[in-house]
């Protein structure tokens, strides 16, 4: 998932325990979080158009790449639920986040547009 590079990174080394301020040597910080919430809030949906065009490219069986491509957006949605199960337990970060469109057009009504033909 090489279009949500520092996401991942991020959760496989800072968000590793229940407790950001677990690490009391170098806790997670608004600052440290921001960039990533906000590099995802205003590219998600074009990575995620990337995705697609990078699966149609590369898979000559359109069924098979589908699946592909719902697997990895299955993980994505993973990552990212995780990735705000934690900002939730950061003092000072906004709790509203335009990245609640991903859960909600992935998991909720098929008539959104945003994911609709990808979920």
């Amino acid at each position: 998932m090489e279009h949500f590079r520092d996401l991942i990174i991020f959760l496989k080394t800072r968000a590793t325990s229940e407790d950001p301020n677990s690490n009391n040597e170098n806790p997670v910080t608004v600052t440290e979080v921001e960039p990533l919430m906000k590099d995802f809030d205003s590219r998600w949906k074009a990575r995620i158009e990337l995705m697609h065009k990078d699966v149609i490219t590369s898979f000559s069986n359109f069924l098979c790449g589908m699946d592909i491509l719902r697997a990895t957006l299955t993980q994505l949605l993973l990552y990212y639920t995780r990735f705000s199960d934690f900002l939730k337990k950061i003092p000072g970060v906004p709790t509203t986040s335009k990245i609640v469109t991903l859960q909600r057009s992935c998991m909720g009504s098929r008539s959104t547009r945003d994911l609709s033909r990808f979920c």
